[in-house]
């Protein structure tokens, strides 16, 4: 289901981001995009195809930020985690969801610190220490960032009535504090624990605008969520005006996610080309007026490979939530 869903427009996006680093080697344009391919280039293109397509890149150091569009390099990482569904269910399963959630936590800490400390002590050359050590980074590997996918698995179990998240996932402050917390790990090299605290920050932000979404579409029954605490969060508001245009957005925004690096890529190429005066060059509102420009342009070109592409693979709409079934530690009936 998931397949048929993101592989076809991933591909669309893939051909058209390898024919423009194509043309711009034959245009023999000198783009950053081209100059990180290894002689003989036209090989070099076609194993990043290769790579790409069979979503492989995301375990080979030199193709992993190519393809004309670096912002892929998450797809391969999408794909090793839905693999990776099939073991975190199982521990699901078997000793429920804090356990389990435990369990992808420090196997995404201890794997990649054991691993990377093992390949920095061997005796490869250093350029091959990167390219071993690279599909187990903290930074970029998917048992690393495994904590943040199954947090969003929690939502979307809350969301079905399946389980019951505290009060504290919903409150929007607690997303800045986890923020902050994150931002100073990372700025003292704490590699090891940013991925959870990111995974904490965007669970929070997303569990408390989900949450308001259930108060105005009374989804889900009381035993999960009390409308009462969340209804007194908000004000006891309507949602429903506020983020209707959020999910327009939404729905062409892996569209304009697939499109718009190698978009502005090209846009950057014909401002350079045109001959922009340097004047304007060091004015901030010159700046200002290209982003917004380019922002408009990304929203209009992610529209069209919406319409022309993606519309054709979107799966049809499933039936309702499960009614609740939870039971203590968010253990399965």
């Amino acid at each position: 289901r998931r397949l048929r869903r993101l592989y076809p427009p991933y591909f669309a996006a893939l051909c058209l981001s390898i024919l423009a680093v194509c043309v711009a080697w034959w245009l023999q344009l000198g783009t950053a995009t081209v100059a990180r391919y290894a002689e003989p280039v036209a090989a070099s293109i076609g194993w990043d195809f290769l790579a790409h397509a069979t979503m492989l890149h995301g375990l080979l150091l030199p193709y992993d930020l190519g393809a004309g569009n670096p912002p892929l390099w998450t797809l391969a990482r999408e794909e090793y985690l839905y693999l990776l569904y099939f073991v975190v269910l199982a521990w699901r399963v078997r000793f429920g969801l804090r356990p389990a959630l435990a369990i992808v936590w420090l196997t995404g800490m201890l794997v990649p610190l054991l691993a990377t400390t093992a390949i920095a002590a061997s005796a490869l050359d250093p350029e091959w220490q990167q390219r071993v050590m690279h599909p187990v980074h903290p930074d970029a590997s998917a048992l690393a960032l495994w904590i943040q996918w199954c947090l969003g698995m929690a939502i979307a179990e809350s969301y079905c009535g399946l389980i019951s998240l505290p009060a504290w996932s919903r409150r929007p402050w607690m997303a800045a504090l986890w923020a902050g917390v994150a931002l100073v790990a990372q700025g003292r090299g704490w590699s090891m624990l940013t991925p959870v605290l990111w995974g904490l920050t965007f669970f929070t932000l997303v569990h408390s605008v989900v949450s308001r979404e259930i108060v105005s579409r009374e989804r889900v029954a009381p035993e999960v969520v009390s409308r009462e605490a969340v209804a007194q969060e908000t004000g006891g508001q309507s949602t429903r005006g506020r983020v209707g245009w959020l999910a327009r957005i939404g729905l062409v925004s892996y569209s304009v996610y697939l499109i718009h690096s190698p978009l502005i890529g090209g846009l950057n190429q014909l401002e350079l080309a045109s001959g922009v005066p340097a004047a304007w060059l060091r004015h901030p509102a010159y700046h200002l007026v290209v982003w917004v420009l380019l922002i408009a342009a990304c929203a209009v070109a992610g529209h069209v490979f919406f319409l022309t592409v993606e519309r054709w693979f979107l799966n049809a709409p499933r039936q309702a939530p499960l009614p609740f079934r939870g039971g203590p530690g968010g253990r399965p009936a």
